[in-house]
């Protein structure tokens, strides 16, 4: 039996711990706050609430989910790494690169499982998009184009603070807009083009609000074969979107989060067709808990690792202070 401890009650933590417990695995919690572990204790009776990992670690725990601000990342990794457990990640891996190569290397010695959480690559459209292409149904892909916005009010909303600068992401540790929105993205390109040869950059940060980090980027990288993709990322652009817009030699597959469909225009037919999506978002971070388990389960080792998370991170540190 795996027994799972949260690190970090927020709201990615909680998430976590909801999808553990609706797949009847036994699920403990780390939360340093007492008011938000007061919060957590009347929320989920019967759940066991640490105020320190050290305890936590303590009992017979084997698998943490280290969801606590990312500049904590590392030493909650190691922490339960150095008490034999497997280690899931959210992403990023760390702010920066400061120690992750030991981190990825205690793992590997350890012989445990090292998983980071980039659950947008689980999106079954792409998936889909994939199989089209694969398929030959618009020809090579040549580029792709990504554009994403997550504004603050968004951002404060869907995790609850009350105070829009209590958000981690406002703060050096936190990372700004490459770490926390276009970090995925490189990730889900990775999976069509492998990794960049080449990669530039630019930031800004065009809120009013007094911030430490960007909140707006665009990135243009460069993939073996020529093969070109843009990102921009923003915390600035209302509403949520997620856009990605596929470019290949025999048409173009254009996929719009906020519509739930996806459309592939044939250069054949002349005409666009149009997909549904259907799922629910959760359903890509499921995915990525039950793939985590697997590797526990049977020594696999994940594509999203502590290696893969690293050569992500090394992209994004070029261009952050």
């Amino acid at each position: 039996m795996i027994n799972y401890i949260v690190i970090g009650g927020g709201s990615i933590g909680t998430r976590h711990l909801d999808n553990l417990r609706a797949d009847g695995l036994p699920v403990a919690v780390v939360e340093t706050d007492a008011a938000h572990r007061d919060h957590l204790a009347h929320t989920y009776p019967g759940v066991s609430i640490y105020a320190e990992l050290d305890d936590a670690l303590a009992g017979d725990i084997n698998a943490a989910l280290v969801c606590c601000p990312t500049g904590e990342h590392l030493v909650a990794a190691e922490a339960a790494l150095n008490r034999g457990c497997h280690v899931f990640i959210e992403k990023p891996l760390s702010h920066n690169l400061d120690g992750t190569a030991d981190l990825v290397k205690l793992a590997a010695d350890a012989s445990r499982v090292l998983f980071v959480g980039y659950n947008f690559r689980h999106q079954p459209v792409l998936a889909a998009i994939r199989a089209l292409l694969h398929g030959g149904a618009t020809g090579e892909l040549l580029a792709v184009q990504v554009h994403a916005a997550t504004h603050y009010e968004y951002r404060r909303h869907i995790h609850g603070w009350s105070n829009l600068m209590d958000d981690y992401i406002m703060r050096p540790v936190g990372g700004g807009v490459l770490l926390d929105g276009a970090s995925h993205h490189i990730d889900t390109l990775q999976m069509f083009f492998g990794w960049p040869d080449d990669v530039s950059c630019q930031t800004a940060k065009l809120s009013p609000l007094p911030i430490a980090v960007e909140d707006t980027a665009n990135l243009l990288l460069r993939y073996p074969g020529g093969k070109l993709a843009n990102i921009h990322v923003s915390m600035v652009q209302k509403p949520y979107t997620v856009r990605y817009i596929f470019i290949a030699e025999g048409g173009t597959i254009e996929w719009d989060f906020a519509a739930n469909a996806y459309r592939v225009f044939s250069a054949d037919s002349g005409a666009w067709e149009e997909f549904p999506v259907t799922g629910d978002y959760n359903d890509t971070y499921v995915t990525e808990m039950r793939l985590f388990t697997d590797c526990i389960a049977t020594g696999m080792t994940p594509v999203q690792d502590g290696a893969h998370a690293r050569q992500i991170l090394e992209i994004i540190d070029r261009f952050t202070p």
